[in-house]
């Protein structure tokens, strides 16, 4: 019994795929490569083909990123018999570059290949904005006699003053006038007492 028990278990593992019955490289097959380029252009996503097929993102990404470069599917990891005389997929002529000497390459049997575009052929790319300002806005209220004045209304009135006593007296809205205080550091109640 428990030999059948066993022998039950590697089969059902074999059919699976992936267990003591089958080996399976980490390079995508010839077919596999095929079936992913296949879904690429029809639309499919990395994700989704990655499930059908049962392999890593990564795995099918690098597929996109030939498929990309102009690169067929033929190209890799093909074994079997290649027939050298069936033309290879070439790029639309809206996809060409003008100034590309080296697009096009012979290749031993003396049919030609479309190349991938050189990287002087290539746009530069645009560099990205800073994230940060460059500039510092000027603000009215960067003057120093707002501060004083504000000062002073708080010495008449003991050291206290709301956010909107303050904004009256700035002249601006109160939710302005709280970032104001903060950035100067005026707080209610906190005035030095003068002598």
């Amino acid at each position: 019994a428990p030999e059948q028990i066993a022998d039950q278990a590697e089969a059902e593992v074999a059919n699976v795929g992936g267990g003591a019955g089958a080996s399976r490289s980490r390079f995508l097959s010839f077919d596999e490569r095929k079936k992913a380029t296949e879904m690429l252009m029809a639309g499919d996503s990395i994700r989704q083909i990655s499930r059908v097929l049962g392999r890593a993102h990564s795995s099918i990404h690098k597929v996109k990123i030939d498929l990309m470069k102009g690169r067929s599917w033929r190209e890799k990891r093909y074994v079997g018999p290649l027939d050298l005389r069936a033309p290879l997929p070439r790029r639309s002529s809206t996809q060409h570059q003008g100034n590309d000497v080296h697009s096009r390459a012979p290749s031993n049997d003396g049919t030609d290949r479309t190349l991938a575009p050189s990287p002087a052929s290539r746009r530069p790319r645009p560099r990205p904005r800073p994230l940060g300002r460059t500039k510092k806005r000027k603000s009215k209220l960067d003057d120093p006699h707002f501060k004083k004045k504000v000062e002073d209304e708080m010495w008449k009135n003991n050291g206290h003053l709301t956010t909107g006593q303050m904004a009256a007296i700035l002249n601006c809205s109160p939710s302005t006038a709280h970032s104001w205080s903060k950035k100067n550091n005026v707080k209610s109640g906190k005035v030095a007492r003068r002598a």
